[in-house]
């Protein structure tokens, strides 16, 4: 494993561990917590994201490197805005995995554009991408039923 790809596992992880910790001390935001919120924020992320694939789809570079920037800044804001809420205990587990998930765009995003192989890029990319969903589709499948 690379030291890039070191680096960014470890880095993934870390809000994960901070907001567990947060949930745990009571020093997270006390921002309103609703599904919808989440909802909403995972929307906007997805947009993004999908602008970002077809660009990689398309192969334009120009385009790509605009979509990566405007993804990474989306993600970004998003993963803040996520992190400035404080899940119920129920959704703590699943509210982790949505911050796994934008931490995954974040790092694959900033690692995308400071690369020089835009082919191997663009692979390396696609691999964060498929395993930051997969954290997400973890996290949705761990919300409680709705009564």
């Amino acid at each position: 494993m690379s030291e890039t790809w070191t680096f960014l596992a470890v880095a993934a992880a870390a809000p994960t561990m901070v907001a567990a910790s947060q949930m745990q001390t009571g020093h997270a935001s006390q921002a309103s917590f609703s599904p919808g919120a989440v909802d909403a924020s995972d929307a906007r992320g997805l947009v993004a994201l999908d602008r970002l694939e077809s660009a990689l789809d398309g192969g334009l570079r120009a385009r790509v490197a605009d979509e990566a920037r405007g993804g990474l800044r989306r993600a970004r804001a998003e993963r803040n805005f996520l992190e400035g809420l404080r899940p119920p205990p129920p959704l703590a587990r699943s509210h982790e995995e949505e911050l796994v998930f934008f931490n995954h765009l974040v790092l694959g995003l900033a690692e995308f554009l400071d690369a020089e192989d835009e082919p191997a890029a663009r692979d390396r990319l696609r691999s964060v991408i498929r395993r930051g969903r997969a954290h997400r589709e973890r996290g949705r499948a761990l919300r409680p039923a709705a009564p």
